[in-house]
């Protein structure tokens, strides 16, 4: 496979990680505060298991980026 295909796809999939993080912070972390404070319907569960759900949303969001930079580097030149 020429090297600028390779380079194209490796950029694609880490695109990709990025933005599957980004709806992991949407969902998980904006979606939860923007409820509360806006006076949406009560949450089911206590204030610890939101910020629980909410920590474990940011990590994976992060963790995804993360990700998406190792594949980048990746890249050769």
């Amino acid at each position: 496979m020429p090297d600028i295909v390779r380079s194209e796809q490796i950029k694609l999939f880490a695109g990709m990680l990025d933005r599957v993080g980004t709806v992991c912070l949407a969902v998980g972390v904006v979606t939860p505060i923007s409820s509360s404070i806006l006076g949406g319907p009560p949450l089911p569960v206590n204030f610890s298991g939101v910020l629980t759900g909410v920590m474990i949303w940011a990590a994976l969001f992060i963790a995804l980026h993360w990700a998406a930079q190792y594949v980048l580097e990746g890249l050769q030149e």
